[in-house]
């Protein structure tokens, strides 16, 4: 390539890992050939695998638990003990890093250890210090998620739904208060 003096122009890709020692001496050696002139000193950016990086979104995961109870101060059947097939949606919020938010499978074994593994297969009366209604129940299970999971991905991603079904047609979501 020329430049419009008509003087030839070339590039030199250097490595983004090349030490700025090794970098000040290779244009020591060039600046001491004469009539060599350094146009720009720049770090070119390595392009990224992975073209969505930084972009925010939502990914969750659905889980089930079956249990029994019954509700306190309640005048009807749910007075009396009965059980569920509970489907508790789990969403957080998050950049993509390196291609992916988070790790499925970690939020499967937080969800696992933390709400499953306690409540399934359990009479729910009797493993919460409260009522058990759809939506005592949301709050419960956000009030247990929301520190583990900010302390288990250093607050890149955040908790920001807890949507439990207690039927295939009634069901209860819970953003902390957020919205």
């Amino acid at each position: 390539m020329q430049d419009k003096n008509n003087e030839r122009i070339i590039g030199i890709k250097l490595p983004n890992n090349m030490t700025d020692k090794a970098v000040d001496m290779l244009m020591d050696v060039l600046e001491f050939c004469s009539g060599v002139s350094v146009l720009e000193d720049k770090k070119v950016k390595e392009p990224s695998i992975n073209p969505f990086d930084e972009k925010v979104m939502r990914i969750g995961r659905e889980f089930t638990f079956d249990s029994a109870h019954h509700l306190l101060n309640y005048d009807g059947a749910c007075a009396h003990v009965h059980g569920h097939t509970y489907h508790l949606h789990i969403m957080l919020l998050g950049k993509v890093k390196d291609g992916f938010v988070i790790d499925f499978k970690l939020l499967k074994e937080i969800v696992k250890e933390y709400v499953i593994n306690k409540l399934d297969h359990k009479d729910l009366n009797k493993v919460l210090d409260f009522n058990p209604t759809a939506e005592n129940i949301a709050v419960k299970i956000w009030d247990v998620l929301d520190p583990v999971i900010d302390e288990a991905f250093k607050g890149r991603v955040v908790l920001e739904r807890v949507k439990l079904y207690e039927t295939p047609g009634s069901f209860v979501e819970y953003d902390g208060g957020l919205a």
